[in-house]
């Protein structure tokens, strides 16, 4: 039986990282459905559209409301988060406190 899946757009580069990863593996999943935002990928997962490989911290805010539930992935699929800054200006001074408050969630969100 091949189970649906509800992946990231094929834009997106963890796509091609989750079809390798699971090309590595036996797993032929029927993909249903295509989303550029975690957030809507939880959505469609929530409402039974399948199953889906997504960033930790997105499922974790959705696992915590009841509305999925997340189960570790072996062998690790990384995910990487990019920060934005202005290139052409000096940040505000706010940033450098903003940031340390995103690193501190980020651990804590990460860390359940």
């Amino acid at each position: 039986m091949r189970e649906n899946l509800v992946a990231l757009g094929a834009e997106i580069a963890t796509r091609s990282e989750t079809d390798i990863f699971l090309a590595a593996g036996s797993a032929r999943p029927r993909i249903v459905a295509e989303a550029q935002l975690s957030a809507s990928i939880c959505e469609l997962v929530a409402n039974g559209a399948g199953v889906s490989i997504v960033e930790p911290v997105t499922t974790a805010n959705f696992a915590a409301a009841g509305r999925v539930i997340a189960r570790p992935l072996h062998p690790e699929q990384p995910f990487r988060y990019d920060l934005h800054l202005p290139a052409l200006r000096e940040s505000s001074r706010v940033a450098a406190p903003f940031l340390e408050l995103v690193e501190a969630r980020f651990a804590t969100l990460l860390s359940h």
